[in-house]
């Protein structure tokens, strides 16, 4: 039988869903969960700016090696655009730098840009992001005033809504995007696209990887029962349970069969599962890190260890 794992300490293990506040940075709020988790590791994934409230998720010990897999999740967003200005940070924290006056728009108008911006497309991130530039923060550089040059990325506008409000120069944002996909440059384009320009007044994470504002806990809540099971997390992943003869391996990190004829997508890079025990003593038969094993690659028809989680017995 394979070993449950243990929780050095009696540290928490697992996902915590924060609705972070406006006024803090995401690392910031890493440090609030890591006084909570007794200084365990701990990493986020998704930043949200200090001026952005909402969905914040939390891996916390050895959840925290999920975070690089997990990249095929959405989020969705609300926003208000305030029509007129552009900023240097692309919202309202920043300098206004360029000024134009605000056309007589329609909701048929909004309608059609906000179709023009689906799907895949190429975005340049802003200046001031996250974004590293020879190991350093792009934003740190840009308040320096040094020149910030970062490379467009891929994303994608999954769902897009652009609605007028009851003050002309204001609209109502509400996107889900790809993981990466910055909304504030999303904001400049659709003021572009509008004939003026454009920055953020308000920003909230409403959903981000199979969670939702409904599952946060507020910062000054947040406690060690605050910390959630993770089958949500795993959502992204196909998953498979073991056979028993099969455990030992692959708690030792050997390579696993795939059983029952079982075809995982097309069988690239992409493809991940998530390999489970059904050893009702590791768990209740649920996706639980209890019966995790670990995260596995397919290659053709045999399952490659990329996380193991689930300790060997002695």
């Amino acid at each position: 039988m394979a070993r449950r794992k243990v929780y050095s300490g009696g540290l928490p293990f697992g996902v915590v869903v924060l609705d972070k506040p406006i006024g803090i940075t995401s690392n910031g709020a890493l440090s609030v969960v890591r006084r909570v988790a007794g200084n365990n590791r701990a990493g986020h994934m998704g930043t949200l700016d200090p001026f952005a409230s909402g969905v914040q998720v939390v891996c916390v010990g050895q959840a925290t090696k999920l975070i690089p897999h997990i990249h095929s999740s959405t989020k969705a967003y609300s926003a208000s655009l305030t029509l007129g200005s552009a900023t240097d940070t692309a919202d309202h924290t920043g300098e206004v730098i360029l000024s134009a006056p605000v056309p007589i728009l329609t909701q048929g108008q909004l309608d059609v840009v906000a179709l023009s911006l689906l799907g895949h497309q190429m975005q340049t991130p802003p200046a001031f992001s996250a974004k590293k530039v020879a190991g350093v923060p792009s934003h740190v550089l840009a308040r320096e005033n040094r020149a910030v040059e970062l490379a467009a990325v891929e994303v994608e506008i999954v769902e897009l809504s652009i609605q007028l409000t009851s003050d002309p120069s204001i609209l109502a944002v509400d996107v889900v995007c790809s993981r990466g996909t910055y909304v504030r440059t999303l904001g400049e384009t659709i003021a572009q696209r509008l004939g003026t320009y454009g920055h953020l007044t308000s920003l909230r994470r409403t959903s981000s990887d199979g969670y939702s504002i409904d599952d946060c806990v507020e910062i000054d809540s947040l406690s060690r029962d605050s910390f959630l099971p993770f089958s949500k997390v795993l959502s992204s992943f196909d998953t498979m349970f073991i056979e028993p003869g099969l455990l030992q391996r692959a708690c030792h990190g050997g390579p696993i069969p795939l059983s029952g004829g079982r075809n995982f997508g097309e069988g690239g890079s992409d493809s991940l599962v998530a390999l489970l025990s059904d050893d009702r003593s590791l768990g209740d038969g649920e996706v639980t890190f209890d019966n995790l094993i670990g995260i596995y690659g397919v290659s053709g028809d045999m399952l490659i260890p990329k996380i193991v989680f689930m300790a060997p017995s002695l």
